[in-house]
């Protein structure tokens, strides 16, 4: 392919306009011929950056070289017949008539004048096929062939027509199924890269993910210099500076080096494949991914046709672009055939459709036997407060929703201060009294731990005095100013006690000493969304209780899962974590990740109380009679 290319194709228009093709000019080319030559594969999936050759090199020569070469059938994919006619006119027909093979150019019947052609035949005995995205499935099952091109792959992901059988993409390969066996067989798939989950991208990744290396002339080694290592116009002011100061650095040993340099060392390019590693003297080792499809690209830095300049003034200009996100994605999509990233993506997505039915056995506001104690977290807001209870099992430890929901605050009666006073009143004689449990006495609330963000000093004065009320202040992204919650390494007269995702503080308020509970906000709304994920019948399942009442599970649901944790890509700090609100109401679920709080403080306390008794029995303190000591205690 590589000598037909050399020898047989006239290029129609472009700077090289009536020039043959020259390898030498995009040497990402010839690699891509020599390994089709090579016949190790029959699937070839190939992409590379716009505007550098890609369609000519992955889509026409490959259609030219099987019909006036091989004098074969080739069938032509695309996802319309509008784009059928349009790469006919535009691409293929004017190559064939800058070649000798423009007497093979029907003269009369379709292909011959304008219009969208279905089907060409040649002087010579080949036919070109167009097969497209539209249609039924029958309009593509109806015609057979060896060869198969197919371009803008990824628009191409949608199940044809009424038929769920496969994509059309897969359908389209069905075409050439017959000639596997005979090895007469390929399949030829080019594509803009779209987004990871794209189908070209998809099928580059799952094949042997071959790209084109270069050896620096510094270090020696083979390099693909991505994004990253493209220096200098960050520090322009202006886009001529981007363009001037723009350079690629080594991945390797970081020397910095310009573009005849570069274009230089692209002479004596290589293809490495998925695993394979490229020595100093060209030898190759690592194995060849198993499969028969050999993934192809280039990027931006081992593209001829495109400066450092010219990159780095796209990366100036993209950063100061009013839509950053488009401009991102035209970037890496064109420059550096890469997916674009999306804005966010989940790390655990959540539905609340399936949250809503994750109900336990048990009524609501029932304690069954072997729950232990019961922690409960309460979320302040000017109309409300929103509680939310949950029990743990005293030997698996799952956690068990006994109860859920709020306290109006009366403002209308009263000034604000006294309304969320009256507010937590009702609510602390509301835990005191407790929930009916299955041994016939109800089980009050062994610990209570309320929001303190909003309305500080009031809510701590209105607890400080309540032995199982503590006060809070949850710390991540987007909470008390963004701050994110940071551990303290030991303990010391301020910090008195470091558990997980949390510590216990001590501070004097005018006169009074406070105590107040940091965590980690982020965390625990994983912990949250954790145990609603499992398995129902998980022991680190959270269940809801029983209710008949769709509309009130709904809801619980919904603000269970009104936010959700994302990845989020940011200049100069990478992929980072961020929790982002999806629902208005979120209360209930910092309501629930502040009981599990609770239960970890208990816990923390129930382990620190094992740990003193087992150390006083090893020191031989406890022998039956308590010392007198002991009896006596200690002084608050």
């Amino acid at each position: 392919m590589r000598q037909f290319a050399e020898q047989e194709i006239v290029l129609p228009d472009g700077p090289y306009q009536g020039q043959r093709f020259r390898v030498a000019r995009q040497p990402a080319h010839g690699l891509f011929f020599d390994a089709v030559d090579a016949g190790q594969f029959f699937r070839y999936a190939c992409t590379g950056p716009q505007q550098s050759g890609k369609t000519l090199a992955f889509v026409v020569i490959p259609i030219l070289y099987h019909l006036f070469e091989r004098v074969q059938t080739v069938l032509f994919g695309l996802p319309t017949m509008d784009m059928a006619g349009d790469k006919w006119r535009m691409d293929i027909k004017p190559a064939i008539e800058a070649s000798r093979y423009a007497q093979f150019l029907p003269r009369k019947g379709a292909g011959s004048g304008g219009g969208t052609p279905s089907l060409i035949q040649f002087g010579n005995g080949s036919a070109l096929k167009f097969i497209t995205a539209g249609g039924d499935d029958a309009k593509r099952a109806g015609f057979t062939g060896p060869i198969l091109v197919v371009t803008e792959v990824s628009h191409l992901d949608e199940v044809g027509g009424k038929s769920d059988e496969a994509t059309k993409l897969k359908q389209m390969e069905g075409r050439v199924r017959a000639y596997r066996a005979s090895g007469q067989a390929r399949i030829y798939l080019e594509s803009t890269v779209t987004v990871e989950q794209g189908r070209i991208w998809q099928e580059w990744s799952q094949g042997t993910a071959g790209e084109v290396v270069f050896p620096c002339f510094s270090c020696g080694q083979f390099i693909a210099p991505s994004r990253e290592h493209l220096i200098g116009w960050h520090e322009a002011t202006t886009e001529a500076e981007a363009e001037t100061l723009a350079r690629w650095a080594c991945p390797a040993c970081g020397i910095v080096f310009d573009d005849s340099q570069r274009v230089t060392q692209l002479a004596h390019a290589r293809l490495r494949h998925r695993g394979q590693i490229i020595l100093p003297d060209g030898s190759v080792t690592g194995q060849m991914p198993a499969t028969k499809t050999m993934g192809f690209r280039y990027s931006a830095s081992t593209n001829t046709f495109a400066t450092a300049g010219i990159v780095g003034a796209d990366e100036w200009r993209g950063v100061r672009e009013v839509d950053r996100d488009n401009a991102e994605r035209e970037i890496l999509q064109w420059s550096f055939a890469l997916p674009a990233q999306p804005k966010e993506s989940p790390v655990e997505p959540l539905d609340w459709k399936t949250v809503m039915h994750r109900q336990s056995e048990w009524r609501r506001g029932f304690v069954p036997d072997g729950f232990g104690r019961i922690s409960a977290g309460v979320d302040v807001r000017a109309a409300q407060l929103d509680w939310f209870v949950i029990a743990k099992h005293k030997t698996s430890g799952q956690p068990l929703c006994i109860d859920y929901g709020y306290e109006p605050i009366q403002r209308e009666l009263t000034d604000l201060p006294t309304a969320i006073r009256q507010a937590i009143r009702l609510l602390v004689e509301k835990f005191e009294h407790g929930w009916e449990a299955e041994s016939g006495s109800n089980r009050p609330a062994d610990i209570a731990m309320i929001d303190a963000g909003w309305e500080t000093d009031l809510i701590r004065s209105a607890v400080q005095h309540n032995d199982v009320w503590n006060t809070c202040k949850g710390f991540g992204y987007k909470q008390h100013s963004g701050h994110v919650y940071h551990a303290p390494r030991d303990r010391s007269k301020i910090t008195l006690r470091i558990g997980e995702g949390w510590h216990d503080v001590a501070f004097a308020d005018g006169g009074k000493r406070l105590r107040e509970y940091q965590n980690n906000a982020d965390h625990w709304k994983r912990r949250v969304h954790q145990a609603l994920s499992v398995s129902a019948d998980s022991p680190a399942a959270l269940l809801l209780p029983r209710t008949d009442k769709p509309d009130g599970r709904m809801e619980v649901a919904k603000q269970l899962t009104a936010e959700k944790e994302v990845q989020q890509f940011e200049v100069g700090r990478g992929t980072v974590t961020r929790w982002v609100q999806t629902f208005s109401r979120n209360h209930l679920l910092d309501a629930a990740y502040l009981a599990f709080v609770g239960h970890s403080v208990l816990e923390f306390e129930q382990q620190k109380a094992a740990k003193n008794v087992e150390n006083r029995q090893q020191n031989g303190v406890i022998s039956g009679r308590k010392p007198e000591k002991f009896v006596r205690g200690w002084k608050r």
